[in-house]
């Protein structure tokens, strides 16, 4: 079975969602345009794999209607596969990791 069909194993469920965001690397400084695909409270997959590494560090951020600013979340690249990569968040607050669940809400993907 290749890499990219094995099952994943996650602490925490994923949704399937189609929800645009901002990816950047502080790093190599460079920000693009993605697609998150699935998210969850500990991480997403995206697009964009044809430019991380895994371990690489990252931020994703979204923009939500119920909010001003961008939500920021800093991640790390757990894998890569193809076009696509999964990343873990690793959440700086406890009101960041209330914001992805809030967009969770919004989207109607939590539970």
């Amino acid at each position: 079975m290749p890499d990219e069909d094995r099952p994943r194993f996650r602490a925490h469920a994923r949704k399937p969602v189609r929800l645009a965001a901002v990816l950047s690397h502080g790093e190599r400084g460079w920000q693009r345009d993605v697609i998150i695909f699935d998210l969850g409270i500990g991480g997403a997959c995206i697009e964009a794999a044809d430019v991380l590494g895994v371990g690489d560090r990252v931020q994703v951020s979204f923009v939500t209607a119920d909010r001003w600013d961008p939500l920021q979340i800093p991640a790390r690249v757990a894998w890569t596969s193809n076009e696509r990569a999964g990343v873990a968040f690793e959440y700086s607050s406890p009101e960041a990791a209330w914001g992805i669940f809030e967009l969770l809400i919004a989207s109607g993907r939590a539970g």
